[in-house]
């Protein structure tokens, strides 16, 4: 596809740990009645790494042992190889795992401002999926993981929009034309371009 035709895709990247110690939420019983949990204090974790397009609600994971460059430059080559005709740009934070050596035709990043997840619509679906967790006890990781796979896999375009879909960042999208014209995106508004040394957007007066 040609590059000045490609659909841009806008992903909300984050990364979250799952482990076997118990996730625990408020519990909802009869007035007087203490609530009782099974608890479980084990420290051995997993890390999943998602990406999420808030415009289709398409999702893709991958499970790590660690949170790393390495795994993140692992992750970002396969979701550029999943969509290769579309410019994806992806959002996520600014930890130092995330970094990449390789060059990326069809990978562009933007960084949330620090200490700020709330701005990052990915950590909404790592609390929905980690609701599901509440209370709940596993044998080992690879019964957690079946578990979480499970889940994942019930959840549906529509609940990834319903969780992703933030309005400021549909605003942005409908501004961007849908295609890119060279190595810029334009609106009416704003237009958005490329770095040529960080390979990172940017806004233009």
């Amino acid at each position: 596809m040609e590059k000045e035709n490609r659909l841009i895709r806008l992903f909300s990247f984050d990364e979250s740990r799952f482990g076997l110690l118990t996730t625990k939420r408020r519990r909802i019983t009869l007035s007087g009645i203490k609530p009782v949990g099974k608890m479980q204090i084990e420290y051995k974790y997993y890390w999943l790494y998602g990406a999420f397009d808030i415009l289709s609600g398409e999702s893709f994971y991958w499970e790590y042992n660690k949170m790393t460059k390495l795994n993140f430059q692992h992750f970002i080559t396969d979701l550029s190889k999943k969509y290769p005709d579309s410019l994806n740009i992806i959002l996520m934070d600014n930890s130092k795992t995330h970094d990449t050596e390789i060059e990326f035709d069809n990978i562009k990043f933007i960084n949330t401002e620090p200490y700020s997840p709330e701005l990052n619509p990915a950590e909404r679906v790592w609390h929905f999926i980690k609701d599901k967790l509440n209370w709940e006890t596993f044998e080992s990781i690879s019964k957690l993981q079946d578990f979480v796979n499970q889940h994942i896999k019930q959840i549906t375009n529509k609940q990834i929009l319903s969780l992703t879909s933030f309005s400021y960042l549909i605003q942005a999208c409908n501004a961007l034309s849908i295609v890119v014209k060279g190595r810029s995106f334009k609106s009416a508004a704003v237009t958005f371009a490329i770095d040529p040394v960080t390979s990172r957007l940017f806004c233009v007066p």
